[in-house]
């Protein structure tokens, strides 16, 4: 499933925010178990024409027992954030012979209980520098009026991440930059295993 947001859309729910309401009460999560492989291929597959048009490749880290995993918890979301973060870092990839932009998933499951194992996931997607502007990674941290349209929807994006119960981060190195995106999912199956 790909799912837009629209700039009206985005424009309401800044004017809300200003208002002081919550992105809660905007964004319901919803909760059901899917499969995390599959989310992260319609991640893919939403930035593909965007990837396409700057000539800036996706090179996927992802390990095999992603495909596996089903997890509990907002699909759409996850997909939501991920694919603004992707959409960004290949927004200001700078051009160039093989040029790309990296995509990786590190998992990590801890048992809780006799029961639950909660799945700890790293997103890291790494692009080569000058990287995002600065004003914009203000923006998305701190929202103010005379956002711009990919500020607000970086701001969303954080918002909706720590609702997730998760972080976001922006590292900024000499030869390339990462959106670091830490979430946790309770495994609600793993193919394969028992």
């Amino acid at each position: 499933m790909v799912l837009f947001i629209s700039w009206p859309y985005l424009f309401s729910l800044s004017l809300s925010l200003m208002k002081g309401c919550s992105v809660c009460s905007y964004m319901e999560m919803d909760s059901g178990e899917f499969n995390l492989g599959e989310a992260l291929e319609a991640v893919l597959k939403q930035v593909m024409l965007i990837s396409q048009e700057r000539q800036v490749q996706v090179i996927q880290d992802l390990p095999p027992e992603v495909s596996s995993m089903y997890l509990y918890g907002d699909n759409l979301r996850l997909q939501q954030v991920l694919s603004d973060f992707l959409t960004n870092a290949l927004l200001f990839t700078p051009v160039f012979e093989e040029s790309s932009v990296s995509f990786r998933v590190v998992p990590r499951k801890e048992r809780i209980g006799t029961k639950i194992q909660i799945v700890y996931l790293e997103f890291r997607i790494t692009h080569p520098a000058p990287g995002i502007p600065e004003d914009l990674i203000q923006e998305m941290f701190h929202h103010r009026q005379g956002v711009s349209r990919e500020g607000l929807g970086l701001y969303i994006s954080q918002k909706l991440v720590k609702i997730m119960n998760g972080t976001v981060q922006y590292l900024r190195e000499a030869e390339r930059s990462s959106f670091i995106i830490f979430l946790e999912f309770p495994l609600a199956r793993q193919l394969g295993h028992h």
